[in-house]
Protein backbone atom coordinates (compact mmCIF):
# COMPACT_ATOMS: atom_id res chain seq x y z
CA UNK A 1 0.00 0.00 0.00
CA UNK A 2 1.43 3.40 -0.96
CA UNK A 3 1.31 6.48 1.20
CA UNK A 4 -0.94 9.37 0.24
CA UNK A 5 1.32 12.04 -1.35
CA UNK A 6 -0.72 14.89 0.16
CA UNK A 7 -0.50 13.39 3.66
CA UNK A 8 3.24 12.83 3.19
CA UNK A 9 3.80 16.48 2.30
CA UNK A 10 1.66 17.68 5.21
CA UNK A 11 3.68 15.59 7.65
CA UNK A 12 6.97 16.81 6.19
CA UNK A 13 5.83 20.46 6.34
CA UNK A 14 4.80 20.12 9.99
CA UNK A 15 8.10 18.49 10.92
CA UNK A 16 10.01 21.18 9.00
CA UNK A 17 8.09 23.95 10.80
CA UNK A 18 8.90 22.49 14.23
CA UNK A 19 12.54 21.95 13.26
CA UNK A 20 12.84 25.56 12.02
CA UNK A 21 11.35 26.74 15.30
CA UNK A 22 14.02 24.72 17.10
CA UNK A 23 16.71 26.36 14.96
CA UNK A 24 15.39 29.84 15.77
CA UNK A 25 15.32 29.11 19.50
CA UNK A 26 18.89 27.82 19.32
CA UNK A 27 20.16 30.85 17.41
CA UNK A 28 18.25 33.59 19.23
CA UNK A 29 17.85 32.11 22.69
CA UNK A 30 20.97 30.01 22.93
CA UNK A 31 23.78 31.71 21.04
CA UNK A 32 22.83 35.39 21.06
CA UNK A 33 23.05 35.88 24.86
CA UNK A 34 26.48 34.22 24.93
CA UNK A 35 27.90 36.35 22.12
CA UNK A 36 26.33 39.49 23.58
CA UNK A 37 27.88 38.81 26.99
CA UNK A 38 31.28 38.07 25.46
CA UNK A 39 31.29 41.21 23.33
CA UNK A 40 30.04 43.59 26.04
CA UNK A 41 32.54 46.34 26.78
CA UNK A 42 31.47 47.04 30.35
CA UNK A 43 30.43 44.94 33.32
CA UNK A 44 27.22 42.99 32.91
CA UNK A 45 24.30 43.27 35.32
CA UNK A 46 23.76 39.52 34.99
CA UNK A 47 26.56 37.10 35.92
CA UNK A 48 27.97 35.12 33.01
CA UNK A 49 27.12 31.87 34.79
CA UNK A 50 23.45 32.83 34.75
CA UNK A 51 23.64 33.76 31.07
CA UNK A 52 25.33 30.43 30.37
CA UNK A 53 22.69 28.50 32.30
CA UNK A 54 19.85 30.28 30.50
CA UNK A 55 21.51 29.64 27.15
CA UNK A 56 21.97 25.98 28.04
CA UNK A 57 18.28 25.61 28.91
CA UNK A 58 17.28 27.21 25.61
CA UNK A 59 19.69 24.98 23.67
CA UNK A 60 18.19 21.94 25.40
CA UNK A 61 14.69 23.16 24.52
CA UNK A 62 15.83 23.52 20.93
CA UNK A 63 17.21 19.98 20.93
CA UNK A 64 13.95 18.67 22.42
CA UNK A 65 11.94 20.37 19.66
CA UNK A 66 14.26 18.96 17.01
CA UNK A 67 13.94 15.48 18.49
CA UNK A 68 10.15 15.89 18.62
CA UNK A 69 10.05 16.86 14.94
CA UNK A 70 12.11 13.79 14.02
CA UNK A 71 9.91 11.53 16.12
CA UNK A 72 6.73 13.04 14.67
CA UNK A 73 8.03 12.52 11.15
CA UNK A 74 9.04 8.92 11.90
CA UNK A 75 5.70 8.09 13.55
CA UNK A 76 3.54 9.70 10.87
CA UNK A 77 5.44 8.17 7.96
CA UNK A 78 4.81 4.61 9.15
CA UNK A 79 2.47 2.72 6.85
Amino acid sequence: MTADPLRTEQVKLTATYVNNLATAIFAIGGLTPIFTALSASGPSLVPRSVIGAISLVRCLASAALHWSARRYLREMMRP
